[in-house]
């Protein structure tokens, strides 16, 4: 085992490991300067054996070609961000919301663990469980008190987008989880993710994910 694991890093391999499994790299020889996120009660226990390794007191850490975990749940994380490095943000952010890891009061593309703006928060958690009646900006601005120039501000600051963009993000994506995972109509989705009508809803289906709302459907469940 040690030997393969030596062959993979002399390959140019992502080598990882969660929790006890960083000492199986450290007698392989493939942790001498580099960096692993360890639980914080094992730190001592570990330093003993990875004399060469810098121990870092984190959920996981992914720097260069190593990719560690200190167990349990932050296997999860460690996971998203080996996706999110190899595939992009969003599939990252949409493979947490599959898996439910987000918190309720979280919405896709703001920091988890409380980093975003609390009126952003507010704001984008209100969009999220208003996706089959949409609030208009001036509703959701009143709601989580909030100006809508500041509104405007903190979504091109935070996310890159206006709110109404951001918006309709959020309802694309709940459609795409029904196509995918529901036997509901083009027409019924529309409805259910607040689309005036079944044209209107391709449209802005097609504007964004590329191919018409049937077409993904049967894309999504060859998948």
């Amino acid at each position: 085992l040690l030997a393969w694991l030596r062959r993979q890093d002399r390959r140019g391999g992502l080598l990882g490991c969660v929790d006890t499994g960083a000492l199986v790299l450290g007698r392989a020889g493939l942790l001498r300067d580099e960096s692993i996120a360890v639980h914080h009660e094992a730190v001592a226990g570990f330093r003993e054996e990875l004399a060469g390794a810098r121990l870092l007191d984190r959920r996981f850490a992914f720097e260069g070609r190593r990719l560690s975990s200190a167990g349990g749940v932050a296997t999860l994380d460690m996971l998203l961000g080996l996706i999110a490095r190899t595939r992009g943000e969003g599939l990252a952010r949409r493979v947490a919301q599959v898996m439910k890891h987000t918190a309720p009061a979280e919405a896709p593309g703001l920091p988890a663990g409380g980093g975003a703006d609390p009126r952003l928060a507010r704001m984008a958690a209100l969009m999220q469980h208003k996706l089959e009646s949409p609030l208009n900006l001036g509703e959701i601005c009143r709601q989580a008190r909030v100006e809508p120039s500041t509104a405007r501000r903190l979504f091109r600051r935070h996310l890159g987008q206006a709110p109404a963009a951001y918006y309709t993000g959020l309802r694309l994506e709940r459609a795409r989880t029904l196509l995918r995972y529901s036997h509901l109509g083009v027409a019924e989705i529309a409805a259910a993710t607040g689309f005036a009508d079944s044209p209107s809803f391709c449209r802005a289906f097609k504007r964004v994910f590329g191919l018409p709302p049937s077409r993904a459907r049967r894309d999504l469940s060859g998948r």
